[in-house]
Order: structure tokens, then C-alpha cells, then sequence
């Protein structure tokens, strides 16, 4: 492997943060959980998706939980108890080999409008954390195209990191810098309340999101990327990691984490060809967590809001295909708009049921065409 394909495997290690650490600060703030331990969580789960698949396929928290966390539905026990039922059910998906019979009944263009529902997702999560720093978003946004387009390709991603690290430290700080705290994870248990709460609110549209988007659409898209790595990275497989390590970690402070296309978009965006950007992520993670512990937050908020808008923005304008929608029949663009339009004014559960009904009414009524043509011959 050349130098310039090293220096892009290790410069596309932080590609994902933009997902990531909106997430994990937003979490740790609302529901009191133990930012160190949420990192140690990631990264470990991190360093086992790098060793195993060899490529970079990412880990982040789940979406779905994380929102309903952020906006107060969830407190720290319904969070583990999500995790929790989410792994064993998942879990169970992969050892039964189910995982890949269920993507049978997701067509392509289902898993399109998926994919572009995650994309306008991730696109207005990113404007409302530029909007207050609009000149230094399109600075950063600037920057990151001309390096793209030149011999400094490797250093996209990073230099966004590190421009944004000068602005903060060139900025008026009110708070004193916490004090460095070495941690230990501690065990946690919920109780009948939060498995409940847990099956209420989040347990089934996250489990919608996390067939299509870190089950389905990752293995896709890494089937894509990856065609000689069909038989290691599948749909059972990526359940088998996903669950199995969910219920390892998240009893130890961990949020529900899984694999996720928008992270896969954005590693390969930024030159990741192989393990090597997401174990690198795990190691700094899982140390990061080790040595500052709770103060993390501190830490982690560092970086303006600005940056991680335009991380998010760039992943977004990866994830959006539109040559596969203008490729794709006029029904099918129909049922993809549909699924885009209840996905993000409803839920991701929302939009698969209407795009899976769309489906099969659809064909029905095409059979029933086809009948009524041949009655008529």
C-alpha cells in the first residue's frame, strides 16, 4: 500500500465525527450518563468492527435512541434497557440467519429512500448547527473542497478539525478547565420501568432503522465499495457484531451503538479503503474516555457547533445518489419521495411501512392490469 493510502486511512479516522459527537455531547448532557464511558463504549466497538471486517465499517450511536434521549423521552435506564432488548433481538436476527432472508423483502428502492431520508435527515440536523456561524461554516466548507481537489486530499477532513480547534482557542472561554479524572465502567442494571419505557418509545422505530440503514444499506453499500468482500461483510454478520456487542457494553455505561451507512459514506469519502481509520478512532476513543472520564463533554464541546455541521453536510451530499433515482422507474421515484417525505416528517418506521405498502399495492394492481389484458386478448 502507497504512503498517500496510509495517510488517507489515517486522516479518514475522524471523518464520522460530525455524526458522532453531536450524539454522544447531546446524550451525556440530557440524560447524566458518563461521557468517558460512552467514548470507552464506541471505541471498543470501534476496534472490533476495524479487526473484524477490515474495512471501515463504522460505529455510532443509534439514531433513533439518541433523538428521543436528546429530547427528554429517555433517561439513562430506558437507554440501556433500548440497548439491551435491541441487542438480543438483533443478536438473534444474526444467529438465526434471518437478518439476510429479511432484506428479501426490501427492494432496492425501498432502501434508496431510505438512504435519501437518512440524507435530508443528516442535511437539517447540519443547518441549524451552521446558521449562527454561517461565514466560518463556509470557510471550513471552502477549505475542505479545494484540499479535496488537490495533492492534499489526505488532510481534508483533519484540517477541518484543526482549523476549528485555532477558532475555539482564539475565542473568549468563560470556563476553567476541568480536571483530568481516570475511570472505570461500572455495571448497571434497569429495571421493569425502563424495559418498558424502552418497548413505548423507541424499541420498534429503532429497530426499523437499524435493519435498513446499519443491517441492509451498510452491507449494500460496502458491497459496492468492497465487491471482493461480499462474504465477509453481509447482513447476518453485521447483526452478529451489532447485537453481541450491544449487550456487552451497554450495561457498562455504553449507549446502543451500531453500523451505519452515512458513517461508511464518509470514511470512503475521505480515502478509508480498509480497517485501519476505524481502529485508530477505537484506540483514540477508548483512551480519551480512560483519561478524561465524565469531563469529556468539556473536552468534546470544544469544537464549534459549526464544524460539526459541516461534517454533517458533506456526509449528507455523499449519501444523495441522484443517479440511481433518475435511473429508477417513475413509480419507483414516486414510492421513493413517499418514503422520504414520512420518514423525515414521521418516523423511519413510518416511511418503510408506506414504502412496503406502496410496494405491494402496487403490484397488485399491476397483476390485476395484466389480467384484465388477458381476458380481453
Amino acid at each position: 500500500m502507497s504512503l498517500k493510502q496510509h495517510l488517507l486511512n489515517i486522516a479518514a479516522s475522524f471523518a464520522d465525527l460530525g455524526i458522532i459527537l453531536p450524539l454522544v455531547l447531546g446524550m451525556a448532557f440530557t440524560t447524566g450518563m458518563n461521557t468517558g464511558f460512552i467514548l470507552m463504549g464506541l471505541g471498543v466497538f470501534a476496534l472490533v468492527s476495524g479487526l473484524v471486517y477490515r474495512r471501515p465499517i463504522p460505529v455510532q450511536p443509534m439514531k433513533v435512541v439518541a433523538a428521543l434521549a436528546i429530547v427528554g423521552q429517555l433517561d439513562q435506564q430506558s437507554v440501556i434497557a433500548t440497548g439491551l432488548l435491541l441487542g438480543l433481538m438483533v443478536l438473534l436476527l444474526g444467529m438465526t440467519g434471518w437478518a439476510g432472508q429479511l432484506k428479501k423483502l426490501i427492494s432496492s428502492t425501498i432502501l434508496l429512500g431510505i438512504q435519501m431520508a437518512l440524507a435530508l435527515s443528516l442535511l437539517l440536523t447540519a443547518l441549524p448547527l451552521i446558521e449562527d456561524s454561517l461565514l466560518t461554516a463556509l470557510i471550513l466548507l471552502g477549505l475542505f473542497i479545494v484540499l479535496k481537489r488537490s495533492f492534499l486530499q489526505p488532510i481534508a477532513f483533519i484540517s477541518i478539525l484543526a482549523i476549528s480547534l485555532y477558532i475555539h482557542w482564539h475565542s473568549p472561554q468563560s470556563a476553567s478547565v476541568p480536571s483530568v479524572e481516570w475511570v472505570v465502567p461500572e455495571f448497571y442494571m434497569p429495571g421493569v420501568e425502563a424495559f418498558l419505557s424502552a418497548l413505548q418509545y423507541a424499541f420498534l422505530p429503532q429497530l426499523a432503522l437499524t435493519l435498513t440503514n446499519a443491517l441492509f444499506l451498510t452491507a449494500a453499500l460496502a458491497h459496492d465499495y468492497y465487491p471482493d468482500d461480499k462474504k465477509n461483510i453481509t447482513e447476518n454478520k453485521l447483526a452478529l457484531s451489532t447485537g453481541g456487542l450491544n449487550l456487552l457494553l451497554v450495561p457498562f455505561g455504553a449507549v446502543p451503538m451500531c453500523h451505519g451507512a452515512g458513517g461508511l459514506v464518509a470514511y470512503h469519502t475521505a480515502g478509508g479503503r480498509n480497517g485501519l481509520p476505524v481502529i485508530v478512532l477505537g484506540i483514540v476513543l477508548i483512551g480519551g474516555g480512560l483519561l478524561m472520564g465524565s469531563a469529556a463533554s468539556w473536552y468534546l464541546s470544544m469544537l464549534p457547533e459549526a464544524s460539526f455541521g459541516v461534517l454533517l453536510l458533506i456526509t449528507a451530499t455523499y449519501m444523495v445518489e441522484p443517479k440511481k433515482l433518475l435511473q429508477a422507474s417513475s413509480l419507483s421515484r414516486v414510492n421513493v419521495f413517499l418514503i422520504v417525505g414520512l420518514s423525515v416528517l414521521y418516523s423511519i418506521l413510518a416511511g418503510l411501512i408506506a414504502g412496503l405498502l406502496f410496494e405491494y399495492l402496487s403490484k397488485l394492481f399491476s397483476r390485476y392490469r395484466q389480467n384484465q389484458y388477458k381476458k380481453e386478448d
